[in-house]
């Protein structure tokens, strides 16, 4: 907790979550686009230290008053987007039984 991660999203999901929970937090500057700029982005961050220092420091406030910390609101969040693809889906199939 606390240490900044640079990281490359590729296709595979457990490559992408990193990605997901850096947005999240606010923390673009180390998403890489392509391995050329994952590269700056490790140098210019380990390069910076006050900068990574204040990364440091503020880090694990930010992900605890973040939303992926929030049960409750998640969790409602993931009922209603179930929900919604199951409806999606039944609609889907009605469209099918009717052909």
């Amino acid at each position: 907790m606390g240490l900044p991660i640079v990281t490359l999203p590729q296709s595979r999901v457990v490559s992408r979550q990193t990605s997901a929970i850096m947005n999240t937090i606010g923390y673009l500057e180390t998403i890489a686009k392509n391995e050329e700029d994952y590269i700056n982005k490790a140098v210019n961050l380990a390069s910076n230290l006050d900068k990574l220092s204040l990364v440091r420091s503020s880090m694990r406030f930010k992900m605890q008053d973040s939303e992926l910390m929030d049960l409750n609101t998640f969790t409602s969040n993931l009922e209603h987007t179930l929900i919604d693809y199951y409806q999606l889906i039944e609609r889907s199939a009605n469209k099918l039984n009717e052909l």
